[in-house]
Protein backbone atom coordinates (compact mmCIF):
# COMPACT_ATOMS: atom_id res chain seq x y z
CA UNK A 1 0.00 0.00 0.00
CA UNK A 2 1.30 3.50 -0.84
CA UNK A 3 2.54 5.53 2.18
CA UNK A 4 1.09 8.68 2.55
CA UNK A 5 3.20 11.29 3.93
CA UNK A 6 1.42 14.28 4.22
CA UNK A 7 -1.72 15.79 2.55
CA UNK A 8 -0.11 17.30 -0.35
CA UNK A 9 0.91 13.59 -0.95
CA UNK A 10 -2.64 12.16 -0.46
CA UNK A 11 -3.98 15.07 -2.74
CA UNK A 12 -1.70 14.50 -5.35
CA UNK A 13 -2.22 10.97 -5.66
CA UNK A 14 -6.07 11.66 -5.18
CA UNK A 15 -5.87 14.00 -8.33
CA UNK A 16 -3.93 11.34 -10.56
CA UNK A 17 -6.51 8.94 -9.80
CA UNK A 18 -9.37 11.20 -10.74
CA UNK A 19 -7.45 11.82 -14.11
CA UNK A 20 -7.62 8.42 -14.94
CA UNK A 21 -11.02 8.40 -14.30
CA UNK A 22 -10.97 5.82 -11.72
CA UNK A 23 -13.13 8.01 -9.33
CA UNK A 24 -12.89 5.09 -6.50
CA UNK A 25 -9.83 4.87 -5.81
CA UNK A 26 -9.69 8.81 -5.93
CA UNK A 27 -12.38 9.39 -3.54
CA UNK A 28 -10.54 6.48 -1.52
CA UNK A 29 -7.73 9.14 -1.27
CA UNK A 30 -9.44 12.23 -0.59
CA UNK A 31 -10.91 10.89 2.16
CA UNK A 32 -6.83 10.11 3.52
CA UNK A 33 -6.22 13.97 2.00
CA UNK A 34 -9.05 15.35 4.07
CA UNK A 35 -7.67 13.57 7.65
CA UNK A 36 -4.11 15.44 7.28
CA UNK A 37 -6.12 18.82 6.51
CA UNK A 38 -9.87 19.49 5.99
CA UNK A 39 -9.03 23.22 5.28
CA UNK A 40 -7.09 22.75 2.12
CA UNK A 41 -8.87 24.40 -0.95
CA UNK A 42 -7.58 22.06 -3.18
CA UNK A 43 -9.13 18.90 -1.04
CA UNK A 44 -12.84 20.52 -1.63
CA UNK A 45 -11.93 21.56 -5.10
CA UNK A 46 -11.31 17.52 -5.77
CA UNK A 47 -14.37 16.90 -3.92
CA UNK A 48 -16.40 18.90 -6.35
CA UNK A 49 -14.70 17.25 -9.23
CA UNK A 50 -15.63 13.81 -8.65
CA UNK A 51 -18.85 14.73 -7.24
CA UNK A 52 -19.71 16.50 -11.01
CA UNK A 53 -18.22 12.94 -12.50
CA UNK A 54 -20.73 11.13 -10.07
CA UNK A 55 -23.43 13.17 -11.38
CA UNK A 56 -24.27 15.25 -8.52
CA UNK A 57 -23.65 18.25 -8.72
CA UNK A 58 -25.75 19.92 -5.68
CA UNK A 59 -22.94 18.14 -3.86
CA UNK A 60 -20.42 19.55 -5.93
CA UNK A 61 -21.68 23.22 -5.80
CA UNK A 62 -21.35 23.04 -1.65
CA UNK A 63 -18.20 21.39 -2.24
CA UNK A 64 -17.03 24.63 -4.61
CA UNK A 65 -18.31 27.13 -2.31
CA UNK A 66 -16.67 25.61 0.60
CA UNK A 67 -13.10 25.84 -1.31
CA UNK A 68 -13.76 29.00 -2.81
CA UNK A 69 -14.39 30.30 0.62
CA UNK A 70 -10.99 28.55 2.54
CA UNK A 71 -8.47 30.82 0.06
CA UNK A 72 -8.08 32.80 -2.75
CA UNK A 73 -9.10 30.81 -5.88
CA UNK A 74 -7.33 30.29 -8.76
CA UNK A 75 -8.71 30.83 -12.20
CA UNK A 76 -8.97 26.75 -12.90
CA UNK A 77 -10.75 26.06 -9.70
CA UNK A 78 -13.21 28.94 -10.97
CA UNK A 79 -13.72 27.52 -14.09
CA UNK A 80 -14.71 24.34 -12.91
CA UNK A 81 -16.78 26.28 -10.53
CA UNK A 82 -18.30 27.90 -13.20
CA UNK A 83 -18.83 24.77 -14.92
CA UNK A 84 -20.51 22.92 -11.82
CA UNK A 85 -23.22 26.46 -11.48
CA UNK A 86 -24.00 25.91 -15.09
CA UNK A 87 -24.82 22.42 -14.88
CA UNK A 88 -26.95 23.47 -11.92
CA UNK A 89 -28.86 26.06 -14.28
CA UNK A 90 -27.48 28.77 -12.35
CA UNK A 91 -26.02 30.92 -15.53
CA UNK A 92 -25.92 34.41 -13.77
CA UNK A 93 -23.25 32.68 -11.04
CA UNK A 94 -21.85 30.94 -14.01
CA UNK A 95 -21.29 33.89 -15.13
CA UNK A 96 -19.78 35.85 -12.24
CA UNK A 97 -17.29 32.99 -11.69
CA UNK A 98 -16.37 32.98 -15.43
CA UNK A 99 -15.47 36.78 -15.54
CA UNK A 100 -13.53 36.27 -12.34
CA UNK A 101 -11.33 33.54 -13.64
CA UNK A 102 -11.11 35.78 -16.61
CA UNK A 103 -9.56 38.57 -14.69
CA UNK A 104 -7.13 36.37 -12.58
CA UNK A 105 -5.56 34.84 -15.93
CA UNK A 106 -5.32 38.02 -18.46
CA UNK A 107 -3.46 38.90 -14.97
CA UNK A 108 -1.45 36.38 -14.58
CA UNK A 109 -0.59 36.27 -18.30
CA UNK A 110 0.52 39.83 -18.27
CA UNK A 111 2.67 39.56 -15.35
CA UNK A 112 3.97 36.64 -16.91
CA UNK A 113 4.69 38.45 -20.24
CA UNK A 114 3.73 34.52 -21.32
CA UNK A 115 1.07 34.10 -24.56
CA UNK A 116 -2.04 33.05 -24.25
CA UNK A 117 -3.07 30.31 -22.16
CA UNK A 118 -6.30 27.71 -22.22
CA UNK A 119 -7.55 29.79 -19.14
CA UNK A 120 -7.54 32.42 -20.63
CA UNK A 121 -9.20 31.50 -23.90
CA UNK A 122 -11.47 28.92 -22.05
CA UNK A 123 -12.65 31.49 -19.97
CA UNK A 124 -13.26 34.20 -22.70
CA UNK A 125 -14.94 31.27 -24.56
CA UNK A 126 -17.68 29.93 -22.21
CA UNK A 127 -18.21 33.97 -21.25
CA UNK A 128 -19.54 34.12 -25.08
CA UNK A 129 -21.97 31.12 -24.39
CA UNK A 130 -23.30 31.97 -21.57
CA UNK A 131 -23.76 35.10 -22.41
CA UNK A 132 -25.82 33.98 -25.35
CA UNK A 133 -27.62 31.44 -23.38
CA UNK A 134 -28.82 34.17 -20.85
CA UNK A 135 -30.19 35.95 -24.19
CA UNK A 136 -27.36 38.72 -23.84
CA UNK A 137 -26.33 38.52 -27.24
CA UNK A 138 -25.19 42.03 -27.93
CA UNK A 139 -22.61 41.73 -24.55
CA UNK A 140 -21.61 38.34 -26.30
CA UNK A 141 -20.52 40.52 -29.48
CA UNK A 142 -18.92 42.75 -27.49
CA UNK A 143 -17.08 40.07 -25.78
CA UNK A 144 -16.09 39.00 -29.13
CA UNK A 145 -14.40 42.45 -29.76
CA UNK A 146 -11.60 41.34 -26.77
CA UNK A 147 -10.77 38.46 -29.24
CA UNK A 148 -7.60 39.67 -31.35
CA UNK A 149 -7.78 40.01 -35.20
CA UNK A 150 -4.81 38.21 -35.93
CA UNK A 151 -4.95 34.88 -33.82
CA UNK A 152 -1.76 33.52 -35.56
CA UNK A 153 0.23 33.76 -32.67
CA UNK A 154 -2.09 31.51 -30.58
CA UNK A 155 -2.29 27.35 -30.42
CA UNK A 156 -4.04 26.32 -33.57
CA UNK A 157 -6.75 24.79 -31.44
CA UNK A 158 -7.12 27.88 -28.86
CA UNK A 159 -7.92 30.08 -31.93
CA UNK A 160 -10.35 27.37 -32.88
CA UNK A 161 -12.50 27.52 -29.98
CA UNK A 162 -12.40 31.28 -30.27
CA UNK A 163 -13.19 31.60 -33.34
CA UNK A 164 -16.65 28.97 -32.82
CA UNK A 165 -17.42 31.03 -30.07
CA UNK A 166 -17.61 34.21 -32.75
CA UNK A 167 -19.69 32.59 -34.53
CA UNK A 168 -21.87 30.95 -32.22
CA UNK A 169 -21.99 35.28 -31.43
CA UNK A 170 -23.11 35.97 -34.44
CA UNK A 171 -19.42 37.82 -35.29
CA UNK A 172 -18.83 35.61 -38.79
CA UNK A 173 -16.34 38.19 -40.03
CA UNK A 174 -13.78 37.56 -37.30
CA UNK A 175 -14.16 33.75 -37.31
CA UNK A 176 -13.67 33.26 -41.10
CA UNK A 177 -9.81 32.64 -41.10
CA UNK A 178 -9.47 30.14 -38.48
CA UNK A 179 -12.35 28.24 -39.07
CA UNK A 180 -11.47 28.11 -43.25
CA UNK A 181 -8.05 27.01 -42.35
CA UNK A 182 -9.18 24.12 -40.08
CA UNK A 183 -11.46 22.89 -42.43
CA UNK A 184 -8.53 22.93 -45.25
CA UNK A 185 -6.36 20.94 -43.17
CA UNK A 186 -6.51 17.66 -43.66
CA UNK A 187 -8.16 15.26 -40.62
CA UNK A 188 -10.59 18.54 -40.00
CA UNK A 189 -13.62 17.14 -37.85
CA UNK A 190 -16.68 17.06 -38.00
CA UNK A 191 -17.38 20.34 -35.83
CA UNK A 192 -15.11 22.80 -38.21
CA UNK A 193 -16.60 21.16 -41.40
CA UNK A 194 -20.10 21.84 -39.06
CA UNK A 195 -19.52 25.73 -38.36
CA UNK A 196 -17.65 26.02 -41.87
CA UNK A 197 -21.07 25.40 -43.20
CA UNK A 198 -22.45 27.80 -41.29
CA UNK A 199 -19.77 30.42 -42.38
CA UNK A 200 -20.81 29.90 -46.30
CA UNK A 201 -24.74 29.68 -45.07
CA UNK A 202 -24.43 33.28 -44.09
CA UNK A 203 -22.08 34.61 -46.94
CA UNK A 204 -25.00 33.38 -49.42
CA UNK A 205 -22.78 30.37 -50.33
CA UNK A 206 -25.92 27.79 -50.03
CA UNK A 207 -24.00 24.95 -52.33
CA UNK A 208 -20.90 25.06 -50.19
CA UNK A 209 -22.89 25.30 -47.04
CA UNK A 210 -24.90 22.01 -47.96
CA UNK A 211 -21.04 20.71 -48.99
CA UNK A 212 -19.51 21.19 -45.70
CA UNK A 213 -22.61 19.70 -43.84
CA UNK A 214 -22.46 16.67 -45.69
CA UNK A 215 -18.43 16.62 -44.80
CA UNK A 216 -19.47 16.99 -41.47
CA UNK A 217 -21.72 14.62 -41.59
CA UNK A 218 -19.23 12.05 -42.98
CA UNK A 219 -16.76 12.79 -40.32
CA UNK A 220 -19.92 11.84 -37.47
CA UNK A 221 -20.81 8.57 -39.31
CA UNK A 222 -16.62 7.66 -38.95
CA UNK A 223 -16.33 8.56 -35.12
CA UNK A 224 -16.84 5.80 -32.86
CA UNK A 225 -19.40 5.56 -29.52
CA UNK A 226 -18.64 7.17 -26.76
CA UNK A 227 -17.57 4.02 -24.00
CA UNK A 228 -21.07 5.06 -22.15
CA UNK A 229 -23.21 5.11 -24.77
CA UNK A 230 -25.91 2.55 -25.02
CA UNK A 231 -26.83 0.04 -27.32
CA UNK A 232 -29.11 0.16 -29.55
CA UNK A 233 -31.78 -2.72 -28.63
CA UNK A 234 -31.83 -0.89 -24.72
CA UNK A 235 -32.11 3.11 -25.96
CA UNK A 236 -34.84 2.15 -28.60
CA UNK A 237 -37.07 0.20 -25.49
CA UNK A 238 -36.25 3.74 -23.20
CA UNK A 239 -37.24 5.47 -25.67
CA UNK A 240 -40.50 3.47 -26.67
CA UNK A 241 -41.15 4.43 -22.57
CA UNK A 242 -40.70 7.72 -22.99
CA UNK A 243 -43.22 8.34 -26.11
CA UNK A 244 -46.10 6.05 -23.58
CA UNK A 245 -45.31 8.39 -20.78
CA UNK A 246 -46.21 11.66 -22.87
CA UNK A 247 -49.00 13.65 -21.97
CA UNK A 248 -51.83 12.82 -24.01
CA UNK A 249 -51.93 16.35 -26.30
CA UNK A 250 -48.50 15.28 -27.54
CA UNK A 251 -49.00 11.19 -27.19
CA UNK A 252 -51.62 12.47 -29.64
CA UNK A 253 -49.41 13.82 -32.16
CA UNK A 254 -47.16 10.62 -32.12
CA UNK A 255 -49.87 8.31 -32.35
CA UNK A 256 -48.90 5.83 -35.38
CA UNK A 257 -45.30 7.66 -36.11
CA UNK A 258 -42.85 5.99 -37.49
CA UNK A 259 -39.82 6.31 -34.84
CA UNK A 260 -36.12 5.20 -36.73
CA UNK A 261 -33.28 5.78 -34.40
CA UNK A 262 -29.94 6.69 -36.54
CA UNK A 263 -26.93 8.50 -35.53
CA UNK A 264 -26.96 11.66 -38.04
CA UNK A 265 -29.73 12.07 -40.48
CA UNK A 266 -28.80 10.68 -44.10
CA UNK A 267 -27.31 12.18 -46.63
CA UNK A 268 -30.50 12.86 -48.53
CA UNK A 269 -31.83 14.67 -45.77
CA UNK A 270 -29.21 16.57 -44.97
CA UNK A 271 -28.98 17.63 -48.88
CA UNK A 272 -32.63 18.79 -48.26
CA UNK A 273 -31.48 21.28 -44.99
CA UNK A 274 -31.50 18.59 -42.27
CA UNK A 275 -28.82 19.58 -39.75
CA UNK A 276 -26.60 16.53 -39.18
CA UNK A 277 -26.18 17.03 -35.67
CA UNK A 278 -30.10 17.49 -35.03
CA UNK A 279 -31.05 15.67 -32.04
CA UNK A 280 -34.08 14.93 -32.95
CA UNK A 281 -36.14 15.28 -36.70
CA UNK A 282 -39.80 14.94 -36.39
CA UNK A 283 -41.46 14.45 -39.98
CA UNK A 284 -45.07 14.68 -41.62
CA UNK A 285 -46.06 15.36 -37.76
CA UNK A 286 -48.63 17.77 -37.33
CA UNK A 287 -48.21 20.73 -35.72
CA UNK A 288 -50.93 21.71 -33.49
CA UNK A 289 -53.12 24.62 -33.80
CA UNK A 290 -54.29 26.52 -30.50
CA UNK A 291 -57.42 28.77 -29.37
CA UNK A 292 -57.06 32.03 -27.70
CA UNK A 293 -56.87 29.60 -24.76
CA UNK A 294 -53.88 27.92 -25.24
CA UNK A 295 -56.18 24.82 -25.87
CA UNK A 296 -55.17 22.57 -28.94
CA UNK A 297 -58.17 22.98 -31.37
CA UNK A 298 -59.04 20.11 -33.02
CA UNK A 299 -60.88 21.34 -35.75
CA UNK A 300 -57.84 23.59 -36.69
CA UNK A 301 -55.98 23.46 -39.31
CA UNK A 302 -52.09 22.36 -38.87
Amino acid sequence: MTQLSDDADALELAWEAYEENNLQRAAELLGRALEFNENHPGVHHLAAMIGMAMGRSAEAEQAFKLALSLDDASAIMLLDAADCAAVNGDFELSLERLEEAYELASAEEESLGTGPNDVLIDALRMQIHTLLILGRREDARALCDQIPADLSSYPAQFALELAYAQVDAGDFAGATTAIEQAAAAPGANARTHYYRALLREESGDYRGATTSMLMAREQLVKMDDPPWAERRALFEKRLQRALSNLPSAHSQLLEGALVVIEDVPGAESVVEGIDPLLRAWLADVPIPVRNPKGEIDPEGDT
